[in-house]
């Protein structure tokens, strides 16, 4: 036991003196990379084990020892007599292991890897019990690649066959429109311009019949989507604008488009939910897809005219869908006219009039046929209650200038979205910023009660409210139910006059100081006020923010409204019509609430007449639009006078052509002309002018002419 133990110890010291060595090692590693001048040696000591017959005496020496390998074949035979050397020890007989495959089995646990782990008695029991078969048991799952899922959507841009695969010639049609339709699923306002031009770029248009899937699925995606009409009618004006679209030199993508409204404008409603409700049996499900192609078909009132906003159908085929409508006696089709007429009925209108100043009367006695109709399903009685209001609502928002009075629910920016959380969060503010906030007046003054006798004397008596617990009290002290006396009062005063008023509260802080933004930035601001409003249409929010802007009353309102209305009009000269026409109705409204100045609108017109030469150039129309704008401000809104032309700058009288653009301003008035407005004619009249007409009455003429 002696010699084993020793040989232990021996060892470990030797491992200990290894792990030393190595550490002294690291030790002096660092300390030459810290510091080269600082330089350690280490000497370790040569240890020299113990063997057989080593000692100073007898005993010593008589001590038996054992190497590695000795000890290894008294581990693995331990329990039976050690064969190959010859001891004493001899171990007890029910400790001999007799089982043949015992060296098997010791050599098999000594290979396998040591299991670690939490052991405790809680864990082994609650533990999952393993089911599934050793790993090493397990073979690998074989791939096929004939059979297996491949993604036909997404397709990684490294690898020669992958870039094969996302080709347009080698796709199919299948695969193209699923990509168009993953596009259009992610398509909004905020990146429009991106995911569009994505959307033509997965080769819709390399054939016919391509492109008629894909307008199918513009189509459907805004019938079930309407509040999103406008973006994807967008969408259909720029597709319209690309050549070549289709496979063909013509463009075909106007005519399929309106081909496909035109089936589904005709297609009856009953058809549909025959088709879709054959087979079903519950009463929900089928009430479920009878309304689902109830609403597609009236979501695609609201997209048929976005398409007429956007100039992608004509003036003739809205009036005849229009008519169409009241002439089918379905309460369905009433429906659809509301929404289609209150989608397309400014722009109708304005329309109509401007084709009656051309000399075409037909499409306002058309127009005329179809309010006559609506008035008289509103006074038949033939018509719903429901039907019946949502006409009466359509003709009402026809008398306030297409004025709506609930906000639709419209695609927005997130910069819109951002801007009306802000409105909302100034509104909250402010309504909280009016509550009062002084102390309730004490009840106790209301029982003040002034009264004069002959003599001049006034008194004040107070009136005792007695409740059921006064009440009570007097019953027991004095034995009947009688009121209890008033307590005695002071002798009053003398005087001529007296009176007691409660106090007032004090009165509420002052709401804060508000302050506007300097002139430049209300230009910017105006800009993209109207920018956003030419997208949602929100005429009610735009003329709050202008409000916001301006401040009516406040100090330099009139010239911050007249920076607002000079950029807007600068921004709408070099746009469309349309654009300039939604400009004025925010402008009209604005004027009507009281949001803006009336000497504003004059002040507005002095750089647009000065620089308007100019923006010709690029823009031809600028000039006719602008006559449009002061037309109104003069003929209309009242806010101004034609001899308002007199004080424009001098660059624009000189070599403007004022006389002319004052006589388009004319043609553009209702009613007939004044001598008033034909004299300042006159005072406009160049030298040039006056060589090339005999009289400003001349000159008139030959604009209307």
């Amino acid at each position: 036991r002696g010699g084993r133990g020793r040989h232990h110890n021996n060892n470990h010291n030797n491992n200990n003196s290894n792990e030393r060595r190595n550490s002294y090692r690291n030790k002096n590693d660092r300390n030459n990379d810290n510091n080269s001048n600082n330089q350690t040696s280490t000497f370790m000591a040569n240890v020299k084990l113990l063997i057989n017959g080593d000692g100073t005496n007898q005993q010593q020496k008589a001590v038996k020892r054992f190497t590695a390998e000795q000890l290894l074949i008294f581990r693995l035979e331990y329990l039976d007599t050690p064969t190959q050397i010859n001891l004493t020890f001899r171990p007890s007989e029910h400790c001999v292991w007799d089982d043949p495959g015992r060296m098997q089995e010791i050599r098999a646990n000594h290979v396998e890897p040591k299991k670690t782990g939490d052991v405790s008695r809680t864990n082994r029991r609650n533990a999952p019990k393993e089911t599934a078969p050793p790993l090493e048991d397990c073979k690998p799952l074989e791939v096929n690649e004939k059979t297996r899922w491949k993604s036909k959507v997404f397709h990684n841009k490294d690898g020669t066959e992958q870039e094969e695969e996302t080709s347009d010639d080698q796709d199919s049609d299948d695969e193209v429109l699923k990509r168009a339709l993953l596009i259009m699923n992610k398509l909004s306002l905020t990146k429009f311009d991106k995911l569009s031009t994505e959307f033509v770029d997965t080769g819709i248009g390399r054939n016919t019949d391509i492109l008629g899937k894909a307008i199918g699925l513009v189509v459907e995606k805004a019938q079930s989507e309407p509040h999103f009409s406008g973006m994807y009618a967008q969408l259909c004006l720029k597709l319209s604008k690309i050549p070549k679209l289709g496979g063909s030199s013509k463009k075909v993508f106007k005519k399929m488009l309106l081909t496909r409204c035109q089936q589904e404008f005709t297609t009856d409603t009953k058809d549909k939910i025959a088709e879709a409700t054959k087979d079903l049996t519950d009463k929900e499900e089928i009430d479920y897809h009878t309304n689902l192609i109830r609403k597609a078909y009236v979501g695609h009132m609201r997209f048929i005219g976005e398409l007429y906003k956007c100039d992608l159908i004509k003036n003739e085929i809205m009036l005849w869908c229009l008519q169409t409508l009241l002439e089918a006696k379905e309460e369905d089709n009433f429906e659809c006219f509301t929404k289609l007429m209150t989608t397309i009925g400014y722009s109708l209108e304005q329309q109509t009039l401007t084709l009656q100043k051309m000399g075409k009367d037909e499409p306002v006695k058309q127009l005329q046929k179809c309010w006559e109709t609506a008035d008289r399903l509103c006074q038949s009685g033939q018509v719903s209650n429901r039907v019946k209001f949502m006409l009466l609502d359509l003709k009402e928002m026809q008398q306030k200038g297409w004025v709506t009075r609930r906000k639709e629910e419209t695609a927005k920016t997130l910069a819109q979205i951002h801007k009306d959380v802000a409105q909302e969060e100034a509104r909250a503010r402010q309504k909280s910023t009016h509550q009062p906030r002084g102390p309730r007046r004490s009840s106790s003054h209301s029982n003040l009660r002034p009264s004069t006798d002959q003599d001049g004397f006034t008194t004040v008596s107070v009136s005792v409210r007695l409740t059921p617990f006064a009440v009570q009290r007097a019953t027991s002290d004095s034995g009947s139910t009688s009121f209890p006396a008033v307590p005695p009062r002071a002798t009053p005063r003398r005087a001529k006059s007296f009176s007691v008023t409660p106090s007032s509260p004090p009165p509420p802080p002052p709401p804060p100081k508000k302050t506007y933004l300097p002139l430049d930035q209300i230009e910017t601001k105006s800009k993209n006020l109207f920018k956003e409003y030419f997208v949602a249409g929100e005429t009610d929010d735009a003329v709050l923010t202008i409000d916001e802007l301006i401040g009516v009353g406040k100090p330099e309102s009139v010239e911050r409204g007249a920076k607002l209305i000079e950029a807007a009009i600068l921004l709408v000269l070099e746009r469309k019509d349309e654009d300039a026409k939604k400009m004025m109705m925010v402008l009209e409204k604005a004027w009507e609430q009281q949001k803006l100045d009336k000497e504003s609108f004059g002040k507005s017109l002095a750089e647009p007449l000065e620089f308007l030469s100019d923006i010709e150039i690029d823009a031809p129309l600028a000039g006719t639009i602008l006559a449009g704008i002061v037309a109104t401000f003069v003929d209309k809104m009242k806010v101004l006078e034609l001899d308002h032309l007199l004080t424009a700058p001098d660059y624009f009288l000189s070599d403007g052509k004022p006389a002319l653009f004052a006589a388009k301003v004319l043609n553009q008035m209702e009613g007939e002309t004044v001598d008033s407005q034909v004299a300042v004619v006159e005072k406009l009249m160049t030298s040039k002018d006056k060589e090339n007409f005999a009289s400003a009455k001349e000159l008139i003429d030959s604009i209307k002419s």
